[in-house]
């Protein structure tokens, strides 16, 4: 599966199409590519003016726990994620 990372200007909604890409990296899963995303993040932040003399750093999110129901799952803000299990 191919993993494609894109940098966003702004608002993720309003500035689709001024998202940059960072890096492309293909692997079975996310978690086979996690490390190198991640290295991309960092590597492209370092690159900015803004963080010449600065030490970037870029880590990975924390995992998410998801919680399997029987019925109508919905996040805490009441926005529905479909199918059987909520996103903790």
């Amino acid at each position: 599966m191919k993993y494609k990372l894109f940098r966003s200007p702004g608002n993720l909604d309003k500035a689709v199409r001024k998202h940059e890409l960072v890096a492309v990296e293909t692997g079975k899963s996310i978690d086979d590519v996690a490390n190198a995303l991640i290295r991309a993040v960092r590597d492209d932040l370092a690159e900015m003016p803004e963080y010449t003399h600065c030490e970037t750093a870029a880590y990975a999110p924390e995992p998410i726990h998801v919680r399997c129901v029987d019925q109508n799952p919905f996040l805490g803000d009441g926005r529905s994620v479909g199918g059987d299990c909520l996103v903790a």
